[in-house]
């Protein structure tokens, strides 16, 4: 494992991912499968946004390598930060893509709206978004478990959440 700390790991990816270098990019598909698998939080978070950043640029790179299957794994994170940042991710790839990559299906709905009360202000927005555009056939059937979760977010403090709180509703 490497010896780095977690921010500079992070860090690391962040900057890869900013450098939009043909060299570079081919680098940064095993630096971002090595993030994803990380033992620490914020370096899977900075990998699943850096891996939804690399979909805008090289799509097929993202494809070939499995990145998005592995994003697809990370949902089943127990750690909300993650949950959010793939949920971010793949729905940042859906859009561009225009294919539906997240698939929410009453054991995902249950983590994430485990995950909302667990996430900082803008996971909460990101899993509120989500919830709004997926295409899930059994969404009536959960409608009233997502809507327990979504009320009490009408007090946050943040305007930004109240706002996806009361779309999501």
């Amino acid at each position: 494992q490497n010896k780095d700390s977690p921010m500079i790991r992070a860090l690391s990816i962040r900057t890869m991912g900013c450098i939009r270098v043909e060299e570079i990019v081919t680098y940064l598909c095993e630096t971002l499968k090595s993030g994803l698998s990380d033992e620490d939080s914020y370096v899977q978070k900075t990998s699943c946004i850096c891996v939804a950043k690399l979909f805008c640029t090289c799509p097929q790179l993202v494809k070939d390598n499995g990145l998005i299957d592995r994003l697809i794994e990370m949902l089943n994170s127990g750690n909300s930060i993650v949950l959010s940042s793939a949920i971010v991710a793949l729905s940042e790839i859906s859009l561009l893509s225009g294919n539906s990559y997240l698939d929410i299906d009453s054991k995902l709905l249950k983590r994430i709206l485990i995950a909302l009360n667990e996430a900082n202000e803008w996971g909460q927005i990101y899993i509120l978004d989500a919830l709004i555009t997926c295409n899930n056939k059994k969404k009536a059937k959960y409608a009233e478990m997502i809507i327990d979760a979504t009320v009490p977010l009408f007090s946050h403090i943040n305007p930004a959440v109240i706002m996806s709180a009361v779309k999501v509703v």
